[in-house]
């Protein structure tokens, strides 16, 4: 299975999110991301609980996301990544890590954002695990793998929503 994602929270912003629009357009001009082909950025903000600033990739997008009024980079995978789960969330943390890296080094956007040391990760794909105690079971035991000696825990599900897992 290879659609997960994978959210990296920020603690504090101090500046427009429109910035962003530019900056991806920028990782998109300089092909930021390796390995990655990068199509278009689109802009989200209006829509309440959604992906605010988004860019698109054949691979998978990255987002600044605001689903569950919590503030977050967002990466989320389309296309198969890792041999086994485990892999797989593997590489896209370190896809996702990389990604803060290059906002933490832009001159424009780089010192206004601080992130956390939290993420959130969910299964994308609804038929695979679906959001019931069995996949709740499946994705702790991989999380918990890859996240050694990190908290993990399982928000309320609501209706309708993905299965996701909070890593601290």
């Amino acid at each position: 299975m290879h659609k997960f994602g994978l959210k990296r929270k920020i603690k504090s912003i101090n500046t427009d999110i429109e910035s962003f629009v530019p900056l991806f357009h920028n990782w998109i001009q300089e092909d930021k991301i390796p390995n990655h082909t990068m199509v278009d950025v689109a802009n989200y903000k209006h829509i309440p609980d959604g992906p605010g600033i988004m860019l698109i990739a054949h691979e998978g997008h990255f987002s600044l996301d605001f689903e569950d009024d919590e503030l977050g980079l967002l990466y989320v995978r389309k296309t198969p990544l890792g041999e086994s789960n485990s892999e797989t969330i593997l590489a896209i943390q370190q896809i996702l890590d990389f990604a803060v890296k290059l906002i933490q080094i832009d001159s424009k956007v780089g010192e206004k954002i601080e992130f956390s040391d939290k993420y959130q990760l969910f299964s994308n794909d609804r038929f695979e695990l679906p959001n019931d105690v069995e996949s709740k079971k499946k994705l702790l035991q991989v999380a918990s793998g890859v996240f050694n000696d990190a908290i993990l825990s399982v928000p309320p599900p609501l209706k309708g929503t993905r299965l996701k897992i909070n890593i601290q």
